[in-house]
């Protein structure tokens, strides 16, 4: 629980109205890359119809490798830190997907904030109508007039 006193610019009704989305990366794990030196673990092999094997070197993480949750895990959190600590943020990260919560006034600004910073930093998000930019009302539980 959060205390302490309401700045004079702000009314009860206003601290009380708050709203939330959920910012997406778009295809997380291909906007992350292999170390080089780590190329030699990131080969798929793919057998085609007459039986010839083809070898790939993936140059991003790939979906399923066990030491590629933990490096995205690692970005995701670097990436939460950023938007927390330097666009001052109300944000979480699970996997892929920050949540954000933001008093409803603020709502624009703090949307254009997560999307600059991760354009800043070379990450793209998945935007539409569904993902990034829908404002569900929150409820405050509880929040005095003193």
């Amino acid at each position: 629980v959060l205390t302490g006193r309401l700045h004079r610019d702000w009314t009860v009704e206003a601290a009380r109205s708050l709203v939330g989305r959920t910012a997406d990366l778009r295809h997380a794990y291909k906007q992350v890359a292999v170390l080089p030196e780590r190329k030699r673990y990131a080969v798929v092999a793919v057998a085609d119809r007459r039986g010839e094997t083809s070898f790939f070197v993936s140059l991003t993480l790939l979906f399923g490798e066990s030491a590629a949750v933990y490096a995205f895990n690692r970005v995701a959190r670097a990436l939460q830190r950023i938007c927390s600590d330097l666009g001052d943020l109300v944000v979480v990260n699970y996997f892929d997907d920050y949540p954000q919560v933001e008093a409803a006034i603020l709502a624009d600004s703090a949307r254009d904030t997560i999307r600059k910073l991760f354009d800043i930093l070379g990450f793209r998000l998945a935007i539409n109508d569904r993902a990034g930019d829908t404002l569900e009302r929150i409820e405050a539980e509880k929040l005095e007039d003193e």
